[in-house]
């Protein structure tokens, strides 16, 4: 396998972004955040998760989103139980997660 699985990753699910986000306070009005997505809508990146583990607080999240994307498999995500579990997860991963 050569490095050019992640290229079609993107290529597929991928997106960039410069995204804009409101500052409290400080001389500029806005942060610039650049982003480059992929969306899981294709199930070897999980796959290829799955057999080359993440280490540390990422492994964390990544189990966190898994458990949030078969709740949305289920399509969980259409009723207001579901949602709200989902949104749950969603708020302790990454920089909100408690550790």
């Amino acid at each position: 396998m050569t490095e050019a699985w992640l290229s079609g990753f993107i290529n597929t699910d991928g997106s960039f972004s410069l995204s804009k986000y409101k500052k409290p306070k400080g001389d500029l009005r806005f942060n610039i955040i650049p982003q480059i997505i992929i969306y899981q809508d294709n199930i070897s990146l999980i796959d290829f998760l799955n057999k080359y583990p993440l280490q540390g607080v990422k492994k964390l999240d990544y189990l966190d989103f898994c458990e949030g994307y078969n709740l949305y498999l289920k399509k969980e995500h259409l009723n207001p139980i579901g949602i709200t579990k989902i949104l749950s997860i969603a708020e302790g991963m990454n920089t909100d997660r408690n550790l």
